[in-house]
């Protein structure tokens, strides 16, 4: 890849290059959302192309949230395994804010609940 832009005597295919190893950066970091994020910028700002830039984004964006869930999700249930029922709830609480109809979210909070009643 050409690195130095004063060395580029072909902006075109300098920005094919660039994005080519975005794309591949994509592939390789399979759920991953920095990559398609960059790849979103770059198709938008380099490229002039916010309609192909749009469902990058809108992928990025439910991977992040799919992530955002199983995070939650987790940090509720280790809460939980704690006797931190109040700090889960919370937690629980702003998940069900971005997440309402989040069954994931759920079955965790019921796992914290039984955890601290033991």
């Amino acid at each position: 890849m050409l690195l130095n832009k004063s060395e580029v005597t072909d902006p075109q295919a300098y920005f094919t290059e660039i994005e080519h190893t975005l794309r591949d950066a994509v592939e390789a970091s399979g759920d991953d959302v920095s990559s398609l994020i960059e790849l979103a910028h770059f198709t938008d700002v380099v490229r002039d192309a916010p309609q192909d830039a749009e469902p990058l984004f809108a992928e990025a964006a439910q991977r992040a949230l799919t992530l955002l869930e199983a995070a939650w999700a987790g940090q509720i249930g280790v809460l939980g395994q704690q006797d931190k029922l109040d700090a889960a709830l919370k937690i629980a609480e702003m998940a069900g804010k971005v997440l309402p109809q989040s069954s994931r979210i759920r079955e965790a909070v019921e796992f914290a609940r039984q955890c601290s009643s033991r």
